[in-house]
């Protein structure tokens, strides 16, 4: 079988030595090409071209974002299972990205100083601009931000878990956590449920919602937007729809 590795070189977890051992015991059992992304997107094009080329086997080494990026190319459209940040949690992405730019780590200490600066200094706590929208439903918010995604965990906190869904599944449609308020009282007690509460976020401030088919999330304003990790600029809309059994995922 052929097969494509995919080496994102900028991604946090990748080194020239884990890419080499990987590649090496790849290398065993298929006929393997090694190519390294360069520019955002980049993963995109390449797995758009494996696909075309007649690789049966493609395969990321990087990301969150590295994996969108090539399951994008290999459907050929936009796939699901991304996460939206309204406000704040694609604010502090977009804060990250200009650190690296500059050659710091994205470490989970710049992480939480983002955070912090972010929510304090920085983030329009006073006017949410995000709405849902789904058919059949009326319309739900004003929100601050919104979240969407189809994995638990969401994401990790260095060790932690953090989930926005414990029901969130791969084989399911897509979890929306939403937050009303980003009062400091409201939000500490849900930043707290999201890492050690088994029953997950709750609370008058949070909207949550399992299993959807599809969702809309339009902004009075544009906001920002990350997407798996990756800052992806501001958005006024963006609508997010669930493709059931699209691809299979060898992890």
């Amino acid at each position: 079988m052929r097969a494509l590795l995919i080496v994102n070189p900028h991604a946090t977890s990748t080194t020239p030595l884990r890419r080499d051992v990987i590649a090496s015991a790849l290398s065993s059992a298929v006929e393997l090409d090694v190519v390294q992304t360069r520019y955002r997107g980049h993963a995109t094009g390449l797995a758009a071209q494996a696909r075309n080329d007649g690789f049966g086997l493609v395969l990321t080494l990087g990301g969150d974002g590295t994996v969108n990026e090539a399951v994008n190319g290999i459907l050929g459209d936009a796939a699901a299972s991304a996460a939206l940040g309204g406000t704040a949690d694609a604010e502090v992405v977009r804060a990250v990205d200009g650190h690296r730019a500059r050659g710091r780590a994205a470490t989970t200490v710049l992480y939480l100083r983002m955070i912090l600066r972010q929510f304090y200094r920085v983030t329009d706590r006073r006017h949410p601009a995000l709405t849902l929208e789904r058919d059949g439903h009326p319309p739900a918010g004003p929100l601050f931000l919104g979240i969407v995604s189809n994995t638990a965990p969401w994401t990790y906190l260095g060790r932690r878990p953090v989930y926005t869904s414990r029901e969130a599944a791969f084989e399911r449609g897509l979890d929306l956590f939403a937050l009303r308020s980003l009062g400091t009282v409201n939000t500490l007690r849900t930043a707290s449920q999201l890492l050690s509460d088994a029953r997950g976020p709750h609370g008058r401030s949070v909207l949550i919602l399992h299993d959807q088919a599809e969702m809309t999330l339009s902004a009075a304003r544009p906001v920002a937007f990350q997407l798996d990790g990756e800052y992806v600029g501001e958005r006024e809309s963006v609508r997010f729809l669930s493709v059931p059994d699209a691809l299979r995922i060898v992890v």
